[in-house]
């Protein structure tokens, strides 16, 4: 199989920047937020007023595949 050499770059990228942040995800998260913060960017809520969102109830979730 032929290496991808763009996923390869994104891979590692990706295994840099989590190695930034001890591999550990809340500090990712928080540098991210303070990031944002600092530029003052926004979020955007694309969910539509009014509207149920669907949520994955892992509590009944199979424990074995068919």
């Amino acid at each position: 199989m032929r290496e991808d050499e763009i996923m390869t770059e994104v891979w590692t990228n990706r295994d840099k920047l989590t190695a930034h942040y001890h591999h550990n995800l809340n500090e990712l998260v928080a540098a991210l937020q303070q990031s944002a913060e600092q530029r003052g960017a926004q979020l955007v809520d694309r969910r539509q007023p009014g509207k149920k969102q669907a949520v994955a109830d892992t509590n009944n979730a199979p424990t074995t595949l068919n």
